[in-house]
């Protein structure tokens, strides 16, 4: 990947959901992706909860379910961005890094902050 690419991420962070592979994680982090992972603060936290501390730490969330946008709506929390993963969860962590790495690097921090992500066969974009 371009070193440009790779530059104009570092101002965006991100936060993964219990239900992104904390190996999936780690491979992002490892290659240069600002990520860290609910599973290392609390697993257990209710979709408000990680809603809210979304907003609070100032990360995109990345997560695979698709409630998190009725809760965002729901209880009016402010988050920077959203990806909604509606493709295979059997995707085998090193896969899914590989494809999250992917989308990442080739959306501009314009097409992801202040919008909610919607990956499936296509990309879906709404403003949050």
């Amino acid at each position: 990947m371009r070193k440009k690419s790779l530059r104009r991420l570092t101002r965006i962070r991100f936060l993964a959901d219990a239900n992104i592979p904390k190996l999936s994680v780690q491979l992002l982090s490892e290659k240069g992706i600002d990520i860290i992972s609910i599973r290392d603060i609390n697993p257990g936290m209710k979709n408000i909860e990680v809603a809210r501390l979304s907003a609070q730490l100032n990360r995109v969330l990345i997560t695979f379910d698709k409630r998190f946008l009725w809760t965002i709506v729901t209880y009016k929390v402010k988050i920077p961005g959203l990806i909604i993963l509606r493709i295979g969860m059997e995707k085998k962590a090193h896969e899914l890094a590989e494809f999250l790495y992917e989308l990442i690097t080739r959306l501009k921090p314009s097409n992801i902050e202040g919008y909610a992500i919607i990956v499936s066969g296509k990309l879906r974009k709404t403003k949050l």
